[in-house]
């Protein structure tokens, strides 16, 4: 089943890439580093490229990476059959976004706080076509695309043997947002109580009365792996993402998402017009 593993590939070469990059090689430089010819260089940053998981720690040896990186690189190599769903819908995730698919896959456990949106995971269509037409970075062509690809990998966590605990934290504002209708947000919020049903799954909100609070600076998603993997945290942004793996940093945003934890309350105390 070889399309199984493009998408981890992808990810692979467009890592090697940066990591080329940064070491401000090119890649005839690089690629008499690495002892193979330019062609195959380029096949690998370009995802076309099979790579064994002692391509990928030579790689890494000869760019210098720390351990961490060559650990989440090996293990992304080693997921590749968790990813056959985004062969058909990877049109609709930002490049910037897949290395952030490729994690929520394999992770263990997500900590999540949100303050504006409800997170991707929980979206219905309908919020999610509502909150792209004001939006001028979307069409209606690439609006479905990422609600394919939103519903993908719903269907992919729901399906999974092992889902990651997820611990979800939105402030008020999310739920009292008038994303459009209110029956959109009556059928956004039933969608939210339905998947805090799930036994891996805890929603939390942040009342507006619970003041200031350890999670001000905005948005993020701390992610567990198993397996020694280093924990990562995501924070997204207006035009792209960053990644967060220094322990003291996650560390950091651990304790935030912990102190912030009990300032909140159960999803279903929290009303919002016609939900009662």
């Amino acid at each position: 089943m070889a399309s199984e593993a493009i998408f981890p590939r992808r990810v692979l070469g467009e890592t090697f890439k940066r990591f080329r990059q940064a070491k401000g090689w090119s890649v005839n430089g690089a690629a008499r580093q690495l002892g193979v010819s330019r062609d195959r260089l380029k096949n690998i940053e370009d995802g076309s490229s099979r790579l064994a998981i002692v391509d990928i720690v030579g790689i890494c040896r000869i760019y210098g990476t720390s351990q961490a990186e060559e650990q989440e690189l090996i293990a992304l190599a080693e997921a590749t059959t968790k990813y056959r769903w985004v062969e058909q819908y990877g049109q609709g995730i930002p490049q910037y976004a897949q290395k952030f698919v490729s994690m929520e896959q394999r992770a263990t456990r997500m900590l999540i706080y949100e303050a504006e949106f409800v997170t991707g995971l929980f979206q219905t269509p309908e919020y999610l076509r509502a909150s792209h037409a004001r939006d001028h970075r979307y069409n209606a062509k690439s609006s479905e695309e990422i609600i394919a690809a939103r519903l993908a990998r719903q269907r992919a966590l729901a399906k999974s043997d092992n889902p990651p605990q997820i611990s979800v934290i939105f402030s008020e504002g999310v739920l009292r947002r008038m994303t459009s209708t209110p029956e959109i947000m009556t059928d956004q919020v039933e969608r939210l109580r339905k998947a805090n049903r799930l036994a891996y799954v805890d929603i939390a909100i942040l009342p507006f009365d619970a003041g200031v609070h350890p999670s001000m600076s905005g948005p993020y998603i701390v992610l567990d792996f198993a397996d020694d993997e280093p924990s990562v945290v995501y924070i997204e942004s207006r035009d792209g993402c960053r990644y967060e793996t220094g322990p003291d940093t996650v560390a950091l945003y651990r304790q935030d998402f912990s102190e912030t934890l009990p300032l909140t309350a159960p999803l279903e105390e929290i009303k919002y017009g016609t939900v009662a």
